[in-house]
């Protein structure tokens, strides 16, 4: 991944030079930054690829997020529900490439990171005038749990988030500073997917166009016909998935589980919710940027303190430094609003990841005075511990008799319990993880749920299956009840299912359900 030197002023009709890029680096140094984004783009994409290898050879069954994309990667359509639908397109454009399965499940979303990765170090290489602390202030955003644990552990529309948010973040950063046409069209297509994505990722664009507005030297990019271009290109790309939430209002608001609305709840407690989201987002990133920063030098290792001047500090472009600043404020300020607007209590933390990730890098930058080289290696280091920490959590604790521990998705043994059902047919089910690993073994079935039923022709073909999980009881739940009276005009045979049970390898717990063969 070459970093060319960016241009020493901004092309274009409208200049703005309080955002221009940093002067140039001298030849000597030209060959540093080039092997240092080269460096960093091997180590991500072979981090992430080992990931996508052990997620394909562990195999078993998919987690809930990869069992919604097998539900839902059944057709291409317009929307599919609650969360938007650039994911499944790009599922279904890779799955007719590599085929159906968790191994392409495992390639998107751990290439995704990836992207997401790769594209946070260009941005931090527009913040920072040196490519080793654009390096290490992408790597930073590992400090994030959400980023490093959950998005590689269960997550899928907010990883395709974070790196919708990471390009619109760059493409914005060039449009400010150089001004081509490209930067312009390639934000208003940045800023389609992100709201194609996933709904949140928009208040960081969003947050940043409204910065820009705040500041006299990025203001000048703002009055251009080609931003009116930009976001006509957006409002083109968005057109018929906005025609198609209109009229599937239903679809769209099925989940509430991010921010949650409570009737009789008041503006405090919704601040106290967003409180408690930033805090837990922020803990861990803080605590780690702090001991960075307040180590004393002494105490380093001789090694990371290494031979480099003591006065030797990271430069950073301070207009770049203030848009992103003011840009990730006002996306919190916006994130609060649409929270007390809500009348909610309740804020997941996930939820603040693609709209603050870029913090981390940003508050790195604003540390720089006091980032030596030796403390500049230590937080490198520290990211570094975190990705491979994680990398041995996720697969490690595999290793751990299932006797000790609770079993994990994708040991849940539906390989076993799909030999009881057809090979091909009609299933209806509850939830999107049951019908997803029940189709990841059967990949005939036809599988439609409550949320989803995109797939069901006009005719189901026979055998037509009901299943749903054993802790509802025995007795065919209301919605899959409603299910097949809505799309067949059937009502079910019987009250009650027949229980399925197949025992966990080397476990003494189950894995059960209820089937019942509708009536013909």
């Amino acid at each position: 991944m070459p970093d060319p030197d960016p241009p020493a002023v901004r092309q274009g009709p409208a200049p703005s030079t309080a955002s221009g890029p940093p002067p140039a680096l001298p030849p000597s140094r030209r060959g540093l930054a080039e092997r240092t984004g080269w460096l960093f783009a091997l180590g991500i994409v072979a981090y992430f690829a080992l990931q996508a290898l052990l997620r394909t050879l562990v195999g078993g069954s998919p987690g809930l997020d990869e069992a919604e994309q097998l539900v839902k990667g059944q057709t291409l359509a317009v929307g599919y529900g609650p969360q938007p639908p650039l994911y499944t397109w790009l599922y279904l454009a890779l799955a007719a490439l590599l085929g159906e399965g968790l191994a392409t499940l495992a390639t998107l979303k751990f290439g995704l990171l990836a992207v997401t990765l790769l594209l946070t170090y260009r941005l931090c290489r527009q913040l920072f005038v040196q490519p080793w602390p654009a390096a290490v202030a992408a790597l930073s955003v590992l400090f994030l749990p959400q980023v490093a644990w959950e998005a590689q552990r269960a997550l899928t529309h907010s990883v395709l988030a974070l790196a919708t948010v990471a390009l619109a973040c760059t493409l914005f950063v060039d449009l400010v500073r150089q001004g081509r046409t490209r930067d312009y069209l390639g934000f208003g297509a940045a800023l389609a997917a992100c709201v194609l994505a996933k709904h949140n990722a928009i208040f960081l664009p969003l947050g940043l166009l409204l910065a820009a507005t705040l500041l006299p030297g990025a203001r000048l990019a703002l009055i251009d016909r080609r931003l009116g271009m930009a976001l006509g290109l957006a409002v083109l790309l968005l057109l018929p998935n906005l025609l198609w939430m209109a009229g599937n209002l239903d679809a769209v608001l099925a989940r509430g589980d991010k921010i949650v609305a409570v009737a009789e709840t008041g503006p405090l407690d919704g601040l106290a919710a967003f409180a408690r989201a930033v805090f837990s987002f922020a803990a861990l990133p803080a605590a780690l940027l702090a001991l960075a920063v307040l180590l004393p030098e002494r105490r380093l290792p001789a090694r990371l303190r290494g031979a480099a001047p003591e006065a030797w500090r990271p430069d950073v472009n301070p207009a770049v430094r203030r848009l992103l600043t003011l840009g990730l404020a006002l996306a919190a300020l916006g994130v609060l609003g649409a929270v007390l607007g809500a009348s909610a209590d309740s804020l997941k933390d996930r939820w603040l990841a693609p709209v603050l990730f870029p913090a981390v890098p940003v508050a790195l930058a604003w540390l720089a005075p006091w980032l030596s080289p030796g403390r500049l290696r230590l937080a490198g280091l520290a990211a570094v511990v975190v990705a491979f920490a994680c990398l041995i959590g996720l697969w490690g604790r595999l290793l751990i008799p299932l006797d000790w521990r609770e079993p994990t998705r994708s040991e849940a043994p539906f390989a076993r319990l799909a030999e009881s059902v057809p090979q091909a047919g009609t299933l209806l089910t509850t939830d999107h993880w049951l019908g997803g690993s029940l189709r990841l073994h059967r990949p005939e079935l036809i599988v439609a749920t409550p949320e989803y039923r995109g797939a069901l022709p006009e005719f189901p073909p026979a055998p037509l299956l009901l299943a749903w999980p054993a802790e509802y009881g025995p007795e065919v739940p209301d919605a899959l009840a409603a299910l097949l009276r809505d799309t067949t005009g059937r009502a079910v045979s019987r009250t009650e299912g027949v229980r399925l049970e197949v025992r966990y390898p080397g476990s003494d717990q189950t894995l059960a359900i209820y089937m019942l063969t509708a009536a013909e």
